[in-house]
């Protein structure tokens, strides 16, 4: 049965309240422009970045989370847009006085990834990898790793490795797709979730659907630069763990040790790739790494929602980061042949993205075909 689409959970939730969005990024345009087209309407969006209060977010104020001093806590909700940052604004509005019934964390909402994985950050639980077919007993697998754009939970809508799955059916090909991407998983993630749990399952190939996540803007730590293992959202909460314990003991921690800090992402994205491909050499399994597509590179119709989003500043940032790192992809993919740029398959469709990276399941099934045609010859589909 599917899964009740997420706008649908928040109209039901709603009801004849006040929606007020906090954060100001690229996971508030996606909500923004959901409820727009649902007909939610959303007094504003709050966002403690005083350089981003008193501008506009598709027409919406952006305004200082101080002024939720003044609404009435009973009669408001607020939809918390802020997926690395969701555990310290929660606090933030408990302390204003905001009830759990009251916030809504969009993201989460989006997506099963609702345990905090102490090594990789958002996860399942013990539902790291999805089958994708169950039922069968098949000795060959395909692993998937990856963020958002892959996970098979996201958004409750069928994935490309869904898709991957039907078309190996179809031709009658006995292998099944395990999924281990998850929301969040940038290339680090994707490296421990791979020596971790995915190659004790002894895949045949190991396809990595990557790069957004690697340069977009959710992993930039508030202290500047990054640290190439640790998660936007696993730092906050480490970070916020801390400093509860050192509120209610008064005792001194020992000091968090997050690795040796980086502020060459595209550096740190190719030392990942490089060293999945080497583990899965060393167990005799092909490794994919595939860049994959964001929202500039789709055929546009003036007018349309695609063309709104790019016009963001949030979404133009993104683009300009997004330009910069493919340029070196490109520079360098040719030493690695285990490398593949998708950038350009949705470049004669329409109506794909409904964010910066996420596509319909229409686009997911093109990326199915793509990905098939690229493992046929390797692993005699």
């Amino acid at each position: 049965m599917a899964k009740m689409r997420n706008i649908d959970r928040i109209k039901n939730y709603i009801k004849s309240k006040k929606v007020i969005a906090y954060g100001s990024g690229i996971t508030a345009l996606v909500f923004l422009t959901e409820a727009s087209s649902e007909d939610v309407e959303v007094a504003y969006v709050c966002d403690g970045n005083k350089k981003k209060q008193g501008h506009k977010i598709l027409d919406k104020d952006i305004r200082s989370p101080y002024d939720l001093i003044y609404e009435d806590v009973n009669k408001t909700v607020i939809v918390v847009c802020s997926p690395g940052g969701k555990d310290i604004i929660n606090q933030k509005l408990y302390d204003i006085g905001f009830k759990e019934d009251n916030i809504l964390n969009y993201y989460t909402m989006k997506n099963d990834a609702d345990h905090m994985d102490v090594l990789l950050g958002m996860g399942r639980g013990e539902q790291t990898i999805v089958d994708m077919k169950p039922d069968s007993i098949a000795e060959r697998k395909i692993l998937i790793l990856g963020g958002s754009t892959s996970d098979p939970t996201y958004e409750g809508m069928r994935s490309w490795s869904w898709y991957l799955q039907r078309k190996i059916d179809d031709i009658g090909a006995d292998i099944k797709v395990l999924n281990a991407a998850t929301v969040g998983f940038a290339s680090g993630q994707e490296l421990l979730c791979l020596l971790r749990d995915g190659i004790k399952e002894k895949p045949e190939a190991v396809i990595s659907y990557t790069g957004y996540n690697d340069y977009a803007e959710s992993l930039d730590l508030p202290s500047g630069g990054r640290f190439p293992f640790i998660s936007k959202n696993l730092y906050d909460y480490h970070e916020q763990m801390i400093q509860a314990v050192k509120e209610s003991t008064k005792e001194k921690l020992r000091p968090l040790y997050y690795g040796k800090r980086t502020e060459d992402a595209f550096a740190g994205f190719i030392y990942n790739a490089r060293a999945m491909h080497a583990l899965c050499t060393e167990y005799g399994v092909r490794y994919y790494l595939i860049f994959q597509p964001m929202i500039m590179n789709e055929k546009i119709r003036n007018g349309s929602f695609a063309d709104s989003l790019i016009r963001e500043d949030a979404v133009k940032e993104s683009i300009e980061r997004f330009k910069a790192f493919h340029k070196r992809f490109n520079e360098v993919k040719q030493e690695y042949p285990y490398m593949y740029d998708f950038t350009d398959i949705f470049q004669n469709e329409e109506d794909i993205f409904h964010d910066t990276c996420h596509v319909s399941e229409k686009g997911n099934e093109i990326i199915a075909g793509h990905v098939l045609e690229l493992l046929s010859d390797d692993l005699s589909l």
